[in-house]
């Protein structure tokens, strides 16, 4: 069972799955990931069943490809940029790694013009 949220950005983001399969995220707790479908819920970009089909799918990802950060790094990147740690954390580690962080996020395109960059951006290369 395909479990998607349909937003504008989630065809965007397949294409860039399928460019590069190999994605590294940061460690992220369950219960994060948790606050983050409830936010889709109380904002009503999504329903109950498919947050809940997406949670049973993401499952695996807490246990596989999770890249460790230095937080010590992470918090004086944040403190340096006034951005939050789990986005100095994406920062971090996509500098560790020697890769683009694709993201959404402008203000993190716009702090770190050099690392950060949109779908299409990393699409268009």
């Amino acid at each position: 069972m395909r479990a998607d949220l349909e937003f504008p950005e989630t065809s965007l983001a397949r294409a860039v799955h399928e460019q590069d399969p190999e994605w590294g995220p940061p460690g992220i707790s369950p219960h994060e990931f948790a606050n983050a479908l409830g936010s889709l819920i109380r904002m009503k970009r999504a329903d109950r069943n498919s947050v809940l089909m997406v949670w049973d799918a993401a499952a695996s990802l807490f246990e596989r490809g999770v890249q460790e950060v230095p937080l010590p790094k992470a918090l004086d990147l944040a403190a340096a940029q006034g951005v939050t740690a789990t986005d100095a954390e994406f920062i971090v580690l996509a500098q560790t790694l020697g890769v683009p962080c694709v993201t959404e996020d402008r203000q993190l395109c716009d702090a770190f013009p050099k690392i950060a960059i949109s779908m299409r951006v990393f699409l268009d290369a």
